[in-house]
């Protein structure tokens, strides 16, 4: 029997390319030891093949489905930049050198040096790096863990489902090995092994200094008033509230905002029906007890084993968008966002409600059952959650969401 934490996040997204955010989005949870019941099977990676390797990609890091328990303190989704140098004139060489930077920009910069393999590139373990770590009960603690790092990569060629068109694709794999020091061996954090999945295509990136210039500064309109912007906080029935900062005295700079931080701190959307912006807005991620921790089991008057008592709890902690700065902002700008923060929690809290009553509906299944249907009841349980879940969003997408008003 398996039962463990369920962490793939339920989340809302708005669009970046207008002034005002699109549908909502949300990926379904499922309570699973690793990726949910239902989620989509996702295609077999393409085979490595000995192709030049040297260039500029742009490349998606994705914490491994199965890895998203919630207790590592790290983004799940992230975006750079790898610049590979071969190590000799012509390719394929024994050795190249990767930089890699944040997507888009100069700096900070980290240079590895990988050894080929037949058609593989590995680095050798990397200096274990300060992390912050998580508890069970999700509290983050600073410098908590140490994790080490190992980076792969390899070119393939890929040809998307339904196409015939085939692509020359990066793929790679960053391995961590999570031990926390003594102070997060204190606090409740435990060691963990994990993996990021790369995927990357040729790009030449646009990048600038991190220190220079914002890319994108918009101006409220003429004559605003401005009021000073306050610390606002969206409580949500049964479930922790966790923010992440967002900037803007604009609705298209609060949304891109919204969509860069809600990615960071929720992954991205994948939902096999949805076609709009993938970033979330924020995201709910659901906690559940362990099966020996919940199961209470007991022999019959014929000395068969039976469920006693069902007892799995779920806690749920939600990350959501806070306003940060500038210190005043538009007040006609600060209506609107008491109403899109209202509308995000509103959706958040409906996937609380749905966890909350399929936990007693899981409860209620087992107690009694013989103790050899326990796998087949809680797999059944978690598909038709995450359809539940699932089903939730597809009606709360078509939803839109409020209009700021003219200008702002």
């Amino acid at each position: 029997m398996a039962c463990g934490q369920t962490t793939t996040p339920t989340a809302t997204s708005p669009a970046s390319t207008s002034s005002t955010p699109a549908a909502p989005s949300a990926s379904g949870s499922a309570p699973s030891s690793g990726a949910p019941a239902d989620s989509p099977t996702p295609s077999a990676s393409p085979v490595a093949e000995l192709l030049p390797i040297a260039g500029t990609w742009r490349v998606r890091k994705v914490l491994s489905q199965g890895d998203r328990s919630g207790l590592i303190s790290d983004r799940t989704f992230d975006e750079e930049t790898y610049s590979i140098a071969a190590g000799c004139e012509r390719e394929p060489c024994d050795t190249v050198e990767l930089t890699t930077t944040p997507l888009g920009l100069t700096s900070p910069a980290t240079t590895t040096k990988l050894t080929r393999a037949d058609a593989f590139y590995s680095s050798a373990d990397q200096p274990a790096e300060s992390i912050d770590c998580r508890t069970f009960d999700g509290d983050r603690v600073a410098g908590g863990a140490t994790a080490t790092t190992k980076l792969r990569l390899w070119i393939a060629t890929d040809r998307p489902a339904g196409t015939s068109v085939t692509l020359t694709v990066l793929k790679g794999q960053i391995e961590l090995d999570i031990k926390p020091t003594s102070v997060g061996e204190s606090a409740g954090c435990e060691p963990q092994a994990a993996s990021f999945d790369l995927s990357g295509r040729r790009e030449e990136v646009a990048v600038r200094d991190p220190s220079g210039p914002a890319q994108l500064d918009l101006k409220p309109p003429k004559g605003a008033v401005f009021v000073r912007l306050p610390k606002l906080s969206t409580p949500i029935a049964n479930a922790r509230v966790n923010y992440f900062g967002i900037t803007g005295d604009t609705s298209l700079e609060l949304a891109l905002s919204i969509a860069r931080g809600g990615t960071k701190a929720c992954g991205l959307i994948d939902y096999e029906w949805f076609r709009g912006d993938a970033r979330p807005s924020a995201c709910t991620i659901t906690y559940m007890t362990d099966t020996e921790e919940s199961i209470r089991t007991a022999l019959d008057a014929s000395g068969t084993c039976r469920i006693a008592a069902a007892r799995f709890q779920s806690r749920y902690v939600i990350n959501m968008p806070r306003w940060t700065a500038p210190p005043r902002v538009p007040k006609r700008l600060l209506d609107w966002w008491r109403r899109i923060i209202n509308f995000i929690a509103v959706h958040e809290a409906g996937h609380v409600k749905i966890g909350r009553d399929f936990i007693k509906k899981l409860n209620a299944r087992l107690t009694g059952k013989d103790c050899a249907q326990a796998d087949e009841i809680i797999s059944a349980w978690a598909k038709q959650h995450s359809a539940a879940q699932e089903a939730f969003d597809m009606v709360e997408y078509q939803k839109p969401w409020p209009q700021p008003a003219p200008g702002y």
